[in-house]
């Protein structure tokens, strides 16, 4: 079965049906809100999605045991654990990542620079 997994400003929770498993994960507000760009679709309907930044961030945040990791484990979990692709970490913004830094919340998982 299919998960989608998402952020939220209230609290988290976990549905499931018919189209799959859906999880909400509870971010405070002032976190919530950064790096959002609003979408549309093929029908005309708009939506907020995350930035590719900001979504790996939110990962980032909502993941444990990340404060302890070394450069070289942090690597590692991105490459290996997330498979993430190397060529994907050039395109991430510098800025954005230090925007989630000082917006005060959980600061040492956010830092990739």
């Amino acid at each position: 079965m299919a998960e989608i997994t998402s952020v939220t400003p209230r609290p988290s929770r976990t549905l499931s049906n018919s189209y799959g498993r859906f999880s909400y994960s509870h971010l405070p507000l002032r976190f919530y809100a950064l790096g959002q760009q609003l979408g549309e679709g093929p029908d005309g309907l708009c939506y907020l999605i995350a930035s590719p930044t900001k979504a790996l961030v939110d990962r980032m945040v909502l993941s444990q045991n990340l404060a302890s990791l070394s450069q070289v484990a942090m690597l590692e979990w991105l490459l290996v654990d997330l498979r993430l692709d190397e060529g994907l970490l050039s395109g991430l913004s510098l800025e954005e990542i230090r925007r989630y830094q000082a917006s005060g919340f959980k600061q040492r998982q956010s830092a990739l620079c």
